[in-house]
């Protein structure tokens, strides 16, 4: 493949900006009910609050899904014992059994997505990533 030297910044950010809108709507954006699955699942109940921090998302747009996972009998809220102000987030059996699924499902999604690359190639693009990540953090202001 022949590179424009010029253009190949623009060109890679470009590529990762594509990248980045199939991975969100094609696997999930940052709130999706398979985040709150899995850290719920790692974590057990915890604040809604804390939630939030971990998925990196507004509080209007979690109050969003969660209400629907709630609905769904996934989730429940309950009030914090030590300030009633706050709700704490559990998975319900159902949400459980629908969270092991979920990330079954996603490693399968996961496996297939890379598969046209070998493991040292995996590993390095997860190495490459987490460096630009950690660059990012450093360069873009805080919001």
């Amino acid at each position: 493949m022949k590179f424009d030297e010029n253009k190949l910044s623009q060109n890679t950010i470009i590529k990762l900006v594509i990248c980045g809108q199939f991975l969100h709507f094609k696997v999930g954006g940052r709130a999706s009910r398979r985040r709150i699955f899995s850290v719920l699942s790692e974590r057990g109940e915890m604040p809604q609050k804390e939630l939030q921090e971990v998925l990196g998302v507004c509080s209007g747009s979690l109050s969003e899904i969660l209400a629907k996972t709630e609905e769904d009998g996934f989730i429940e809220k309950t009030k914090s014992e030590k300030d009633k102000r706050n709700l704490n987030i559990k998975l319900t059996e159902a949400g459980k059994e629908k969270a092991d699924i979920s990330e079954k499902e996603f490693s399968a999604q996961a496996e297939r997505m890379l598969e046209c690359l070998t493991e040292d190639e995996k590993k390095d693009l997860f190495l490459k990533l987490s460096r630009l990540m950690e660059h990012w953090k450093k360069i873009q202001p805080e919001a």
